[in-house]
Parts: C-alpha cells; sequence; structure tokens
C-alpha cells in the first residue's frame, strides 16, 4: 500500500476520487423515490439500462484501473487480489448505497410530484393572470379607443384651433409689422427724447446753477429786505421824530403867527401915531409960521433955527424918505411875508400833504412790508417747494433717467424681444408647422404605438401563448430533465434553475405587463404633454400677445412719461420763467421801494431844510422885527425929542424977554439946543448904521430898552 501511494501522482488521485464520486452517484439513483405511473415502464427499461451501464462503467473502471496499474507496474503485483477483493467489497456497498438511492429518488420523486403540483397551481394562477391581463386589455383597449376618439376630437378642435391661431398668426404678423413701424417711430421718437433728455440735463444744470444763483440772490434779498425793514423802522423813527419837531414847527409858527399879528398890529399902531405926528407936524409948522412974525426978534436964533429946522426937515424928510422906505420896505416885506407866509403855508401844506402822502405810503409800505415779509415767507416757502420740487425734479430726473436708460434697456429690451418675438413668430409658425408635423407625426406615432400595442398585446398574447409552449416545453423539458435527472444531479438543479429563470420570466412577462402599463401611463401622459404643450404653445401666445400688448402699452406709458415729463420741463420752464419774473418784480419792487425810501429821504432832507430854513427865516424876521422895534424906539424918541424941542421953543416964545433979559441963558439953550441936534444927529447915524450892521438881537435890545428908559 505504501508503495502504491507512492506510485500515485496526484492527478491520479484526483481521479480516484471523481471516480468514486460517480460510483456514489450512480448508486444513489436506484434510491431515488420515482412513483409516477406515468413513468413506471420507462423507469424499469431506464433501471435496467442504468445498471448495465453502472455494470459496464465498473468494469470499464476496473479494466481501466488495472490497465493503469500494468502501466505503472508491469511486474506482478501482490495485491491486486486485495484490490479484488475491495472492489467486490464495493460492490456489496454500492449495493446498499443504491438501495439509499432507491430511497432518495422516492423522497425525489414526492418533491417531483410536489413541485409539479406547484407548477399546476402557478399554470392556473398563470390562466387567471392571462384572463385579467386579457380583460384588462380589452378595458385598457376600449379606454384608448375612447382615448383615440377623444385625441382625434381634440386633433379637429386643434386643428380649428390651429387654423384660428395661424389666422391670428397672420393677423399678429401684420400686427408685428405695424408695431415693428411703431417701434421704429418709437426708436425715432425715444432718440428725439434722448436729445430732448440731453438739452434737458443741459437745462436742467443751467436751471440749477440759476437756481443757485437765485438762491444766493434770494439771500441777498433777504439781507436787502432785513436791511430795508431795519432803514424803514429807523425811518418810522426818523419820521415820528420829524412828526414830534413838526408838531413843535407848527406850535413855533403858530407862534411866529401870533408874534407876526402882534407886530403888524404894531406896525399898523405905529403907522397911526405916525400920521397923527406928522398931523400934529404940520398943526407944529402952522404955530411956527404964525409965530414967524412973533419971531423977528429972535432972528439970529431963528436963523439958528432955521438952520436946525433945515437940519432938521433934512432929517425929517429923512425921516420920511427912511420911513417911506420903512413903509415901502415894511409893506414889501409884509408882502414878501405874506408871500414867504403863503409859500411857507403852501409848503406846509405840501408838506402836510407829503407827511400824510409819507405817512399812507409809509402805513401803505408798511401794509407792503407786511405783504412784502408775508410774500417772502411765501417766497421762502414757495422757494422751499421749489427747492424741495427741483429735489423732487432731480429725483425725478435721476428716476426719469433710470426710467429712460431702464426705457433704453427696455427699449432695447423690447427690440430684442421684437426680433426674439420675429423670430419667435418664425419659429412659432416653424414650431407650428413642425407640431402640425409632430402632430400629425404623433397622431401617426399614437396610431402606430396602439397599432404597436395591439400588437404588443397580441406578442404579448402570442408570448403568453408562447410561455404556455414554453411551459408545455418546460413540461416536456420536465420529462426531460426528470429523465436527465435520472442522468446526472445537476440535471436537477438546472432545471431548477430554469424554473426559477421560468419564475423569473413570468415576473419579467408580469414585469413587462406593468411596463406596458406604464407605456401606455406614458403615452396617454404623452398625450397629455402634447396637449399641455399646445396649451402652453397657446399660453405662450397669448403671454406673447400680452408682452406686445404690455409693450404697446410700455411704449405708449413711456411717451406718456416723455409726454408728462416734457409737460413738467415746460411746467417747471414756466415756474422758471415766473420765479424770474417775481423775482424781477421783487427787484423793480425793492428798487421801487429804495427809489421810495431814497424819496422819502430826499422829502424829509427837505422838509429838514424847509424846516431850517424856516427857522433862519423866523430868525430873520425875529431880527427885522427886533430892528423895526428899535426903529420905533428910535423914532419915539427923536419924536419926544422933537416934542421936546417943540415944548422948548414954546417956552422959548413965551419967555422972550426973559431971554433978552438974560442972553447968557439964550446962548446956553442954544448950546442945549445944538448938543441936541448934535444928539440927534449922533443918533441918526447909528441908526443908519443898525440896519447896515446886522449886528445880533441881544445888543439892540440893549440899545432899545436904554432908549425906552431915556425916553422916559
Amino acid at each position: 500500500m505504501a508503495s502504491l501511494h507512492r506510485q500515485l501522482t496526484p492527478q491520479d488521485i484526483d481521479s480516484c476520487k471523481r471516480r468514486a464520486l460517480l460510483l456514489l452517484g450512480i448508486s444513489v439513483f436506484p434510491l431515488l423515490p420515482w412513483n409516477n405511473d406515468a413513468f413506471a415502464s420507462a423507469e424499469d427499461k431506464e433501471r435496467s439500462g442504468e445498471e448495465n451501464q453502472a455494470i459496464e462503467l465498473l468494469a470499464e473502471m476496473r479494466n481501466f484501473y488495472w490497465q493503469q496499474t500494468r502501466q505503472r507496474n508491469p511486474s506482478s503485483n501482490p495485491f491486486l487480489s486485495l484490490l479484488n477483493a475491495i472492489g467486490l467489497l464495493g460492490s456489496g456497498v454500492l449495493a446498499a448505497l443504491y438501495s439509499l438511492a432507491r430511497k432518495d429518488k422516492a423522497t425525489s420523486e414526492a418533491k417531483i410530484e410536489y413541485l409539479n403540483y406547484q407548477l399546476k397551481e402557478k399554470d392556473a394562477d398563470i390562466v387567471t393572470l392571462e384572463k385579467n391581463f386579457e380583460s384588462k386589455l380589452s378595458y385598457k383597449q376600449e379606454e384608448q379607443d375612447k382615448l383615440l376618439n377623444k385625441a382625434k376630437e381634440e386633433q379637429l378642435s386643434l386643428v380649428d384651433r390651429l387654423e384660428s391661431a395661424n389666422s391670428t398668426i397672420t393677423g399678429l404678423g401684420r400686427e408685428l409689422q405695424g408695431e415693428k413701424q411703431k417701434i421704429e417711430q418709437l426708436q425715432l421718437d425715444i432718440e428725439d427724447l434722448g436729445v430732448k433728455l440731453e438739452k434737458a440735463a443741459k437745462e436742467k444744470g443751467s436751471l440749477e446753477e440759476k437756481v443757485k444763483e437765485k438762491d444766493g440772490s434770494v439771500a441777498v434779498l433777504q439781507e436787502r429786505v432785513n436791511l430795508l425793514s431795519s432803514e424803514i423802522k429807523e425811518k418810522e423813527e426818523i419820521i415820528q421824530g420829524l412828526n414830534s419837531s413838526l408838531a413843535q414847527k407848527d406850535s413855533d409858527l403858530s407862534d411866529l403867527n401870533s408874534s407876526y399879528k402882534q407886530t403888524r398890529d404894531e406896525v399898523d399902531d405905529l403907522k397911526s401915531q405916525i400920521i397923527n405926528l406928522n398931523e400934529e407936524l404940520l398943526k407944529y409948522q402952522n404955530e411956527l409960521e404964525q409965530k414967524n412974525s412973533m419971531l423977528d426978534d429972535l432972528n439970529v436964533s431963528v436963523d439958528s433955527l432955521t438952520v436946525d429946522r433945515d437940519n432938521l426937515k433934512l432929517k425929517l424928510n429923512t425921516l420920511e424918505h427912511e420911513y417911506d422906505d420903512l413903509k415901502s420896505s415894511s409893506e414889501k416885506k409884509t408882502a414878501d411875508d405874506r408871500r414867504l407866509l403863503e409859500e411857507k403855508e403852501s409848503e406846509l401844506n405840501a408838506l402836510k400833504e407829503k407827511y400824510e402822502l409819507l405817512v399812507n405810503e409809509a402805513s401803505a409800505k408798511q401794509v407792503l412790508i407786511s405783504d412784502l415779509t408775508q410774500d417772502r415767507d411765501n417766497y421762502m416757502e414757495m422757494l422751499d417747494k421749489e427747492a424741495k420740487f427741483v429735489q423732487s425734479l432731480k429725483q425725478e430726473l435721476q428716476l426719469i433717467k433710470e426710467a429712460f436708460e431702464s426705457s433704453k434697456m427696455e427699449a432695447s429690451d423690447l427690440n430684442k424681444l421684437l426680433e426674439e418675438s420675429r423670430k419667435l413668430s418664425s419659429g412659432l409658425e416653424a414650431e407650428l408647422a413642425k407640431v402640425q408635423a409632430e402632430f400629425s407625426t404623433t397622431r401617426e406615432s399614437l396610431q402606430r404605438s396602439l397599432n404597436e400595442a395591439t400588437l404588443h398585446s397580441e406578442t404579448l398574447a402570442g408570448e403568453l401563448s408562447s410561455v404556455k409552449e414554453a411551459l408545455n416545453r418546460t413540461k416536456k423539458e420536465l420529462e426531460i430533465v426528470s429523465k436527465d435527472l435520472t442522468a446526472t444531479s445537476k440535471n436537477c438543479d438546472s432545471l431548477q434553475q430554469e424554473l426559477v429563470e421560468v419564475y423569473k420570466k413570468a415576473e419579467s412577462a408580469t414585469n413587462d405587463l406593468k411596463e406596458e402599463k406604464k407605456m401606455v401611463a406614458s403615452l396617454n401622459n404623452e398625450v397629455q404633454t402634447l396637449e399641455n404643450q399646445i396649451l402652453k404653445d397657446k399660453e405662450a401666445r397669448k403671454s406673447l400677445e400680452t408682452s406686445l400688448n404690455e409693450a404697446t402699452r410700455s411704449l405708449d406709458e413711456v411717451n406718456q412719461q416723455a409726454l408728462v415729463l416734457s409737460k413738467d420741463l415746460e411746467m417747471s420752464n414756466s415756474q422758471i420763467s415766473s420765479l424770474e419774473e417775481e423775482k424781477e418784480f421783487l427787484n423793480n419792487s425793492l428798487e421801487t421801494e429804495k427809489k421810495a425810501a431814497q424819496d422819502t429821504v430826499e422829502n424829509l432832507e427837505d422838509a429838514q431844510s424847509v424846516i431850517m430854513r424856516l427857522g433862519i427865516e423866523r430868525e430873520n424876521l425875529q431880527k427885522k422885527a427886533r430892528k423895526l422895534e428899535d426903529d420905533l424906539a428910535s423914532a419915539k424918541g427923536e419924536i419926544l425929542k422933537l416934542r421936546a424941542e417943540v415944548n422948548s421953543s414954546k417956552t422959548a416964545s413965551n419967555g422972550k424977554p426973559k431971554q433978552r433979559k438974560s442972553p447968557a441963558n439964550n446962548s446956553d439953550s442954544e448950546e442945549e439946543t445944538e448938543s441936541q441936534t448934535q444928539t440927534v444927529v449922533n443918533n441918526q447915524p447909528k441908526q443908519e448904521s443898525e440896519p447896515a450892521i446886522d449886528t445880533t438881537a441881544a445888543p439892540v435890545k440893549k440899545t432899545t430898552r436904554r432908549k425906552r428908559t431915556s425916553s422916559q
């Protein structure tokens, strides 16, 4: 044995193992339970054949083994007898194993019967499934027929709709051409609006500069208004002071008028006194002429007296001339004073009227100032509003620019949309043609798919029949397999695998049915998707129509916005022009107010100058009145002197004998008369010099007081 094991190779060991397995397999076959009556005769034949084959195989194996052993050991081997004994024992073992194989065969036959029973049940299930599938196929065919009828109706309606859509597309093409023309016009309008907007932007910049200048000018005007208001307040204060000064001057004028009346009354009294004095002088002259006869003795004295008289006459003539001159001058002065008073009264009336006018103008100007302040506030509010409006205009211009840019973008987008719409219209026309072609193709494909579905159902029925045939074949194959199972256990496994594959085929058939259902559902879905696509195409057309309408509306809105913007620009230009006019009006009103203020200042200055002139003239009149009083006082002194001389002459005429007795006394009296005449002569140049010198009133008053005291 050791030598044998040493001589055997691994290949020989593997072949021996394979042979042992084959022998065991062959010994197992009789033990399998094959209880089917149909296969009994075949089984007996097969058993005899199999036994013969097994014996032949054993003989062959023995021969092969003996050949191998002989080839390996050509010399005689003492162990061959042992091997033969082992072969005999193996055959006995194989017989036992064959009985066990018969038992296993019986169990396998029971299993095969169970499998056949399951196959019959599955055949019944397949038949029920076929019936259900046929009923479902008939129901689905009816539904598909209904769907086809509906699809045909919808196809007809779609054809009508397509015709209407074609008509609408032609109309839309015409509208698109019209809209193209409109868009070209709108593009031209947009270009014009762009040029106008550029001009408006430039005008806006210039207007902003003007607004800034106007803001500065308004600030300057506000400062001027404030200055004018302060000046007007100062002028009101000055006017109040002037009113008070005018009231004082009115009181002074009333005092002057009263003093002038008093002086005039005094002058009238002096005139009456002078007339009385002239009468008295005439009387005295008559008396002197009567007394000339009585004064022959007094020739020397009379000569002297005549000289004195001549001198006195001269003086009287001069006094008369002076009186006449004074009278004429006083009359002239009174006339001039009357004229001056009338002129002054007229000037005062004019000044009063001017003052009233100034007061009225001041009140009116106060009203104007209040109105101007209100207007200023209103203008400030207007300016604030206009500033806000300008800011809003800026914002609106920015928005307009943005809207214009967006409108440009929209216009470009609209152009693009129009081009796209043209392309879409052409594409839609092509797509409509394609859709029509696709619809026809889809209809044909649907018909084909329906035909294919029917064919597929027929094929499925054929496949079911083929499956049945396959099942029959499988039955036959099972018979063959049962025959093959006797041959090999692997064939049983293959049959089981084939059964699994059959199950898989059945499941695949059910899956195919499900997939066909899914295909039908997908076809229905495709039909629905086609309908939805058609609806979407309609909606796309509607959306295109709405987009075109919206584009036209947006273009109309852009045109309206452009018109509104142009109107706003015109309004802003008109407002700016109105503001400029109001500014010019304010400037003119300010200039007129300045002129009026200057006129009021000039009038006030004229009034002050007139008042100063009146004061100066009053002082001059006072001086003249004082001079007249001085002249009257001097005239009274001279008259008193003349009376004294007349009295002295009377006393002299009455006291001639006394004079003769006392010539010394006469000489003394002559000396006194000469001294008196000298004083008169000395007083006369003083009186003549006084009006020429124009001294102040104080020394004149002093002289008048002295003269009055001397006269008293």
